[in-house]
């Protein structure tokens, strides 16, 4: 840790409003090790070598020790004081519970003490008053007779973004693999260089000050102020963090997960485009599946909405959604893509910071509660198709434009999404191989993220490569999930679950 408190520089990091809008959750995620052929504790995950790599990554993402601050205008920064940091938190723990237990248990994490469940909520500073937001939190767990090592990672969403995440553990493990390698200093090879941007001038660069290419419903987002966003936007971090956090831990969520194997969304995939409309283009997988998660989350919601059991309820989310708010008779799903590609002035660097948009498709519910034909999968599929490639470069530029206009725009769209019952919000991460992270004694046995992390989200993985596919993370209330498995469409595409019995 000298090391890096030796390297670090005084600056500031100058947030904008796509951090902004990230900053009600964090990226919580487990790394699970086995230690399978029993390597001796020196050949295997050295936890030395773990917290040692560790803090030499951290040199080259100085913006995970700073304070998150705001000024007299309601921008929010992070300041990185050289004399003064906020450090990551780092513990290693040894756990009395072999990893064989762990798997057995489906990896469930309350098997053993120490649990971070604090920080898989809205990033807010501890107790009710004072302290500060940290940055990130990492655990070390080392599992009894050296039988494998658990990594939780948790990191604050308005820092860095899910590909940002994703870099830093890529970097954490090779730096890790290249100390494994060269414990003699004699024979030491030099450590490969790389350069990541965690200034976010490089993306708001290029933003436009007008709004063709948006859509309507985005234009009224962003234009759609009032006394509540700008009150939450002039509120301080701490004190935002605190109420936002409170809101989150009243609702009641659970968590399940689902493994589709490939062959099986491939043929759905292939089925659906033989329904699709003549001008149509290719579908992705990504297509389709945000198609079937959102076909199945609507029914379901439906589903719970008509559960005898679930009256009060329902009635009382009547009053709210249709009569108060005003709900329409449409769904919304709202899906994350990374404009990086589709930047230019991104495409030669490694930007770390926000740059992911959510787009909306709106799809009536009268279509949902059809019977789910390959037909109607593509009419979701198409608008899917037609949200990801109206998200160019235009469009982003106008959107971040837009969203930094005034000091409550990220607020604006945030509360627009809270207005909605009938939403799912869905990110597919799979393209960032967390399964492949191997920090000098193979890859993971498993990558997921804590149950009531991401509440509201379905997160697409990849699943391990000897059984490839997608693993699918649904964090949804506990009727949903029960109504999910109940679902023979749903699980005619599983090849497996945890939780939701």
């Amino acid at each position: 840790m000298d090391s890096f408190v030796k390297s670090v520089k005084s600056q500031t990091f100058q947030l904008d409003g796509m951090d902004n809008s990230s900053a009600l959750f964090p990226i919580p995620i487990y790394f699970w090790y086995e230690n399978a052929n029993q390597a001796a504790a020196g050949k295997s995950l050295h936890p030395d070598i773990l917290e040692a790599s560790f803090y030499k990554t951290l040199e080259e993402f100085p913006v995970l020790a700073g304070y998150l601050k705001a000024d007299s205008n309601s921008r929010t920064y992070i300041d990185v004081d050289k004399d003064n940091l906020n450090m990551p938190e780092f513990k290693i723990t040894q756990c009395d519970i072999h990893f064989q237990t762990l798997k057995d248990a489906k990896f469930d994490t309350t098997l053993f003490p120490g649990l971070f469940s604090d920080v898989y909520t809205v990033p807010s500073p501890p107790g009710m008053f004072g302290g500060s937001i940290k940055m990130a939190h990492f655990h070390i767990y080392r599992f009894k007779d050296n039988s494998g090592i658990g990594i939780f990672s948790g990191i604050a969403h308005f820092v860095l973004d899910g590909y940002g995440y994703y870099r830093f553990m890529k970097r954490w493990a090779e730096i890790s693999v290249w100390m494994h390698d060269n414990t003699d200093s004699k024979k030491c090879n030099a450590l490969s260089s790389h350069s990541f941007v965690h200034d976010r001038g490089v993306l708001m660069a290029n933003k436009s000050n007008e709004i063709d290419a948006l859509d309507k419903d985005t234009c009224h987002a962003l234009a759609t102020g009032g006394f509540v966003s700008k009150w939450l936007a002039w509120l301080s971090p701490n004190a935002r963090g605190r109420i936002f956090r409170c809101l989150e831990f009243s609702s009641q969520v659970t968590s399940c997960y689902f493994h589709i194997p490939t062959q099986l969304i491939e043929s759905l995939r292939m089925s659906v485009q033989e329904a699709a409309p003549a001008n149509a283009q290719r579908y992705s997988t990504n297509d389709v599946l945000v198609a079937l998660v959102t076909l199945v989350i609507a029914q379901c919601i439906r589903m719970d909405d008509l559960d005898p059991q679930n009256k009060l309820a329902s009635t009382l989310n009547q009053i709210l959604y249709n009569k108060i708010l005003g709900e329409s008779a449409e769904f919304m799903t709202l899906i994350a893509v990374n404009t990086r590609p589709r930047l230019k002035h991104l495409a030669d660097i490694t930007y770390t910071g926000n740059a992911i948009i959510g787009r909306e498709i709106v799809t009536p519910l009268e279509l949902l509660q059809m019977d789910p034909t390959p037909k109607v999968l593509a009419t979701i599929a198409s608008s899917t198709r037609q949200a990801v490639i109206n998200t160019n470069e235009r469009f982003a530029n106008q959107y971040f434009g837009m969203l930094n206009k005034e000091s409550d725009g990220y607020m604006r769209v945030s509360l627009s999404y809270l207005k909605k019952r009938q939403l799912a919000m869905i990110s597919n991460v799979s393209r960032s191989d967390f399964h492949l992270l191997d920090f000098g004694a193979g890859i993971p046995a498993l990558v997921r993220p804590p149950a009531h992390a991401f509440p509201g989200l379905v997160l697409i993985l990849s699943a391990h490569p000897d059984i490839g596919g997608y693993e699918l993370s649904f964090n949804v209330t506990d009727g949903v999930a029960k109504k999910l498995v109940q679902n023979k469409f749903w699980m005619s595409f599983v090849g497996s679950y945890v939780g939701a019995a």
